[in-house]
């Protein structure tokens, strides 16, 4: 079970890694994808929020990665 949910916490944390591109927000994308007939200047709204909960949501998953990791070693070191 533990070393599930570390799997889960590992595999959570690389998905948001690589689904923002290492958290980061920007606050303008250059668009070109359809329908866009060309290239676009694209406003994210309240970027800097949602890095800072980009930012707080990694920090919270690493923190759970290294209490499992502890108590993992805790059980070993009981036995």
């Amino acid at each position: 079970s533990l070393i599930f949910k570390t799997g889960f916490e590992v595999g959570s944390l690389l998905a948001f890694y690589f689904l923002f591109n290492g958290f980061d927000m920007p606050i303008l994308l250059q668009c070109s994808q359809s329908p866009c007939p060309n290239t676009v200047d694209c406003y994210i709204a309240r970027a800097t929020e949602k890095k800072i909960f980009l930012y707080i949501m990694g920090c919270t998953s690493m923190l759970c990665i290294v209490l499992n990791i502890v108590e993992f070693m805790y059980i070993m070191w009981r036995r």
